[in-house]
């Protein structure tokens, strides 16, 4: 541990006006600077991580139940020497569901979290402020049903003046879908029309009995036709979906859900909330009507993502890193939807890829892990709470995407290398393409290694103790 603090202490010598990874001397993001730079930023990603995984044996986790629970420094021990084995999911087959009452801290961080495997947690979402933005069904008055509703009305008094960004899912842009910035007031207006041309698909989870058992290939066969008359623009449909909405920073003092403390450790959210100016975070509410979907994708900076569904069902359709180069064309491009007729001249080995179907109910999290594919459906009308996050047990892989990144982008721009801006561009570039830049990456980085080394100083730590009450 006290080797890996040192490190650390190492790299933050090089602060940013020594690094000056600004646009005027980006320079040495040029080889031999740039290899120089790529090995500083790899050298602290392991030791950040490595110090605070130890450190993490020596602090004290507090659950929503207030009890005090501690990681032993066996775990911590067995799974730092698994450091050099493969994380890339290829022994997973199915995602269990655990409830929240039966998992303890220190198993969540051993079997999921730092083995970087999937996992559906129940009974997340009880206490949550954000269950009384359901519209109950009318027959049993459950929240949880399959009738049960997003309250439009309700959540366009509560928030219908915020500025959102809306996806339209009949239409592809690139790599993602068309996208168009609104009011949430007028996202809710255009859902009310979409849901009076759709009519009602669903039934009473009561009256349906065979609905709760179902399994995830048995929604996944009634699914695909209609997602394909969806994606095909039926009746004319816009099908919108409002993604990231960052509800949270809007209203901090909404408290719509307690941070579990699964999910605590989040140095990336850390990092914004410690530069409010900069006005971002990782903190995301889903909204959408039956159909609205999200293409195959990998979560920014191969972080981890949770989303907790407050109403709805959505099916999800996973691949583990393992299966990532079956799912490529010859260009690096990911296949845009899965439930679609795939061209397989285009991608000759996605018959080789061996995808994961779970479906998600309401009250239920998911943890995907880092650099998990997923693609995912609402089944019904949804609302959901997301958060992406980096910490000790992803900071190398997450180091490793950004380096990836602005070699991607070098490439896609490479015949402008001989630009003197060329490096000040890849960083704009980069900066677009990964919600950050070497410099802005740098600066995390750094604050985050000050903050790990200030708590190993005063035996404390620095991640959140028991359930934080968010605003969202």
């Amino acid at each position: 541990r006290q080797l890996a603090a040192f490190i650390a202490c190492l790299f933050l010598i090089v602060r940013e006006e020594d690094v000056h990874l600004s646009s005027s001397t980006c320079m040495l993001l040029r080889a031999p600077g740039r290899t120089l730079v790529t090995v500083a930023l790899l050298a602290c990603s392991w030791a950040i991580g490595v110090c605070c995984a130890s450190h993490t044996a020596c602090i004290m986790i507090k659950r929503t139940s207030a009890q005090e629970r501690r990681l032993s420094s066996d775990t911590v021990v067995e799974s730092l020497s698994t450091l050099r084995q493969e994380r890339d999911g290829s022994d997973v087959k199915q995602i269990p569901c655990v409830d929240a009452s039966q998992l303890s801290y220190e198993t969540w961080w051993k079997e999921y979290m730092f083995a970087n495997k999937p996992v559906i947690i129940s009974g997340i979402t009880a206490d949550w402020g954000s269950r009384g933005w359901v519209r109950p069904c009318e027959t049993c008055n459950r929240i949880d049903c399959n009738m049960s509703r997003p309250d439009l009305e309700l959540l366009e008094k509560m928030f219908g003046e915020d500025d959102v960004s809306v996806a339209y899912c009949a239409e592809k842009y690139f790599s993602d879908q068309r996208r168009e910035d609104m009011k949430l007031k007028d996202f809710l207006k255009e859902w009310k029309e979409v849901a009076s041309a759709q009519g009602c698909a669903a039934s009473c989870s009561s009256e349906d009995q065979d609905s709760r058992g179902r399994s995830p290939a048995d929604e996944l066969g009634d699914l695909r036709q209609a997602h394909g008359q969806v994606c095909g623009g039926l009746q004319g449909l816009k099908l919108p979906y409002c993604k990231d909405w960052h509800m949270a920073r809007l209203h901090p003092g909404s408290n719509a859900y307690q941070l579990p403390s699964y999910f605590s450790e989040d140095w990336l959210n850390d990092y914004w909330d410690g530069y409010p100016a900069l006005g971002d975070d990782y903190r995301f509410c889903y909204l959408g009507p039956r159909g609205t979907w999200t293409p195959l994708h990998r979560d920014v900076l191969r972080s981890y993502s949770w989303s907790a569904n407050i109403v709805g069902r959505k099916l999800w359709i996973l691949y583990s890193p393992s299966q990532e180069e079956f799912l490529k064309n010859r260009r690096g491009d990911l296949v845009w939807d899965v439930l679609n007729d795939v061209d397989r001249n285009e991608f000759p080995q996605f018959d080789k890829a061996q995808a994961i179907y779970v479906v998600q109910r309401a009250g239920e999290a998911i943890f995907v892990p880092s650099g998990w594919l997923h693609q995912v459906v609402n089944l019904v009308d949804c609302l959901s709470i997301n958060h992406n996050w980096i910490n000790s047990c992803n900071i190398q892989e997450a180091t490793r995407q950004m380096i990836i990144d602005h070699q991607l982008v070098k490439a896609s721009i490479s015949d402008c290398s001989h630009d003197v801006e060329f490096p000040s561009i890849c960083e704009r570039m980069l900066n677009a393409h990964a919600g950050m830049n070497f410099q802005q990456y740098h600066h995390f980085l750094s604050h985050t290694a000050s903050n790990e080394l200030a708590s190993l100083q005063s035996g404390s730590s620095s991640s959140h103790e028991g359930d934080i009450a968010l605003g969202c």
